[in-house]
């Protein structure tokens, strides 16, 4: 238009009235670009820097956390000195965990800073939070193992992987390297407290009745049968010096009480290690929908679901002061507790019930009663913890219960963002660059037709171009 106006201005001098106009035009749209050029700068400008500096995982303030909110991510020597802390104060239990892998305080206090990836080895983290066989995200395994700890309760095992917020190969963590008391190295993830090992440890029985149980004493070759030797005291019928005079395994008459096969059940350790023998799993129904077995379906809101879980006694021993132990965290993301028949919970939303006996050959029960939130909360899925707000109620004991919820209209649209694809930092810079290059281009060009056009009005008026 510019150059239609500029050819035609010498036959025509009546057009110096539309070629101010023009110039007004091109002064506005220079303006108006101007601006736009400096909000594209600051968010090309923010991207940056986002890149420069890229975010972690972070399990802080999640009830899957050993130490809720973390340590200091910033200052070594502060984490460490928080990590001591909370040893020496037992700070839910986190004393009592350490001590169960032979790593005291004072170990604690000389670690050293570290960061580990999640795939540079097989590393295994500990927390409180069961997720189930698979990565409910990923579909991938997590290689759960449950482990009973002295004095503190079950808490469960996943290769660290299971919590990247990334695809392959992960990310890099950092933590505190601590030694345990025979050198064994040990990392204690800053943002969460959680234990990390190489492999999985064997410190703790992981199926048993919790701490590390010795194995039974070899039995005594029997002394020579002399004439005055007196009766077995175990069998009368059988002289003291008998091969056969033994103390019956309570369990199998057959064989001695300190025979390596005197167990409650396969799965025992030794003869004393009966809790090795409880098998548990658990069922949820929607009373509301009339669906007997909820796992896998989607609840509606103000659904009321009522969860069992069972603890069956394989043995051939009672198993006394069995607590039975259920972590609700992921559940509460979607639900309201109507009644915990007879359970206690815990503010991170961990529900026990009093110690009791499960006799042999027996199943003991429990029940948590539900009812889903209306309206369904919106809050987006914690990146650092990918389990919790994911629109799935998951409730681990023994096996895995996955009920889902309806999306509501804010999670659609994270939904819906989280299926774009991924372009990575580098792709995202490079389509920034080119905006503000365009940006930057119109601008110049809006600024030069504005000067070139005041310029040929200017001549124009003053006779320049006659």
């Amino acid at each position: 238009m510019f150059e239609k106006l500029l050819g035609l201005l010498p036959y025509n001098p009546s057009l110096v009235h539309q070629l101010g106009f023009y110039s007004e035009r091109m002064r506005e749209e220079a303006s108006i670009r101007r601006i736009g050029m400096v909000f594209i700068v600051l968010a090309f400008m923010v991207q940056f820097f986002a890149v420069l500096s890229p975010p972690q995982t972070s399990t802080a303030d999640s009830v899957n956390s050993l130490i809720n909110g973390g340590v200091s991510l910033t200052n070594s020597t502060d984490a460490i000195q928080e990590l001591t802390a909370a040893c020496k104060n037992n700070t839910r239990h986190y004393g009592d965990i350490l001590i169960a892998f032979h790593i005291s305080c004072t170990a604690v206090s000389q670690g050293v800073p570290v960061n580990i990836h999640s795939s540079a080895r097989d590393y295994y983290s500990m927390g409180w939070n069961p997720q189930g066989p698979t990565n409910k995200n990923t579909g991938e395994a997590t290689h759960e193992v449950p482990m009973v700890i002295p004095k503190v309760g079950t808490l469960y095992l996943r290769k660290l992987s299971s919590w990247d917020s990334v695809p392959p190969p992960g990310l890099e963590y950092k933590t505190i390297r601590v030694r345990t008391s025979d050198g064994t190295e040990v990392y204690l993830i800053r943002d969460c407290g959680n234990l990390t090992f190489v492999g999985i440890p064997t410190v703790a029985v992981q199926t048993g009745g919790g701490g590390y149980v010795p194995p039974a004493p070899t039995p005594t070759a029997p002394t020579p049968t002399s004439p005055s030797t007196p009766p077995c005291q175990y069998n009368s019928s059988l002289p003291a010096t008998s091969p056969l005079c033994f103390p019956p395994c309570q369990y199998n008459g057959a064989i001695s009480a300190t025979d390596s096969q005197c167990k409650p059940c396969d799965s025992s350790v030794n003869s004393n290690d009966t809790i090795a023998c409880i098998t548990v799993h658990k069922t949820a129904a929607n009373v509301s929908t009339g669906v007997s077995d909820a796992n896998g379906t989607t609840a509606q809101p103000n659904d009321v679901i009522t969860y069992t879980l069972y603890a069956q006694n394989n043995g051939k021993a009672d198993v006394k002061n069995f607590v039975f132990q259920e972590n609700l965290s992921d559940v509460l993301d979607y639900a309201d507790v109507v009644d915990l028949h007879g359970g206690k919970s815990d503010t991170y939303g961990l529900v026990t019930w009093p110690a009791e006996t499960v006799k042999a050959g027996q199943t003991a029960t429990h029940q948590i009663t539900i009812k889903v939130k209306n309206p369904i909360p919106a809050t987006p899925t914690d990146q650092g913890d990918p389990m919790h707000f994911d629109l799935t109620m998951t409730n681990v004991y023994g096996n895995a219960v996955n009920i889902k919820v309806p999306a509501p209209p804010g999670k659609q649209v994270e939904t819906a963002a989280a299926s774009l694809p991924n372009t990575g930092p580098g792709a995202s810079l490079l389509v920034g660059g080119l905006v503000v290059v365009v940006a930057a281009y119109f601008y110049s060009r809006a600024r030069l037709l504005s000067v070139e056009s005041n310029i040929v009005l200017h001549d124009s008026t003053s006779g320049g171009m006659a």
